[in-house]
């Protein structure tokens, strides 16, 4: 039986994602080379009480973010563009990894206040 998880990545209670990890795939030295080719991946990892799994889901998470606030993409689109991001397996659940869902933080208008700086 395959040992597939489910995480739950949240910033501030305003975005939600999830991720499916099978970890027979996803394998500890597998983690640690994700983990590893980016900078600074020891104090990552040591923020992450050497929890190599939090360390990444962190950093993807702020990845997947990004790229819904910044480009407005959908989950759909967000797989498809981890195929072409360097450091990152395929986000289909073909390598272990597998997104689920994705909140994208909207702006409206009626949120937005603006004021004169005096200076």
């Amino acid at each position: 039986m395959a040992d597939v998880k489910r995480y739950g990545i949240n910033w501030f209670g305003e975005l939600d994602l999830v991720v499916e990890i099978d970890h027979d795939v996803a394998t500890s030295d597998m983690l640690t080379e994700i983990n590893s080719f980016w900078g600074d991946s020891s104090s990552r990892l040591r923020d992450a009480n050497g929890d190599v799994i939090i360390a990444i889901l962190e950093m993807l998470g702020q990845l997947c973010f990004q790229l819904t606030t910044a480009y407005g993409y959908g989950i759909q689109r967000l797989i498809r563009e981890f195929e072409t991001i360097e450091g990152w397996p395929r986000m289909d659940g073909s390598h272990g990894f597998k997104l689920i869902d994705c909140d994208e933080l909207a702006f409206e208008t009626c949120d937005i206040s603006v004021s004169e700086v005096i200076e």
